[in-house]
C-alpha cells in the first residue's frame, strides 16, 4: 500500500504531496463493507474502516487555537451511521484541508 507522508505545522498534521495525491494501491473492501486504507501515521500498515455514503459536518469557532473546531459525520438521513470524527484545526490546517479537499476535485476532472 501507499505510504502517506505527512508535515507537523501548526500543531496537525497535514497532507505534505502537492497535488493530494490518491492512495498508491488499491482499497480492499470486505463483505462486511470495510475498507483497508493505509494508516496515516504508521507507514506500512493498514486500518479497516466502515465505508458509508454520504456525510454531514458541523462546526464552531476556536479562538483558542485562531481556527476551528470542526466534525464530520458519515452517513445519510436514509443511512445514518454513528461514525464521526471531530478536530481542532488552525486557520492554517483549514486551509490546507480545502486545498487537499481542491486539489482531489480538480484531479477528478470535469464533471
Amino acid at each position: 500500500m501507499g505510504e502517506l507522508t505527512y508535515r507537523f505545522g501548526n500543531g496537525e498534521f497535514a497532507n505534505r504531496s502537492e497535488p493530494s495525491a490518491p492512495f498508491a494501491g488499491p482499497i480492499l473492501i470486505d463483505d462486511f463493507g470495510n475498507g483497508y486504507f493505509p494508516h496515516a501515521f504508521m507507514p506500512g500498515t493498514a486500518t479497516a474502516l466502515p465505508i458509508c455514503r454520504g456525510l454531514a459536518k458541523g462546526w464552531a469557532p476556536a479562538p483558542e487555537v485562531g481556527g476551528v473546531l470542526l466534525a464530520i459525520f458519515a452517513g445519510n438521513p436514509d443511512e445514518p451511521t454513528d461514525e464521526a470524527v471531530a478536530t481542532l484545526l488552525s486557520r492554517d490546517g483549514l486551509r490546507a484541508l480545502i486545498a487537499d479537499l481542491q486539489s482531489i476535485d480538480q484531479q477528478l476532472g470535469k464533471d
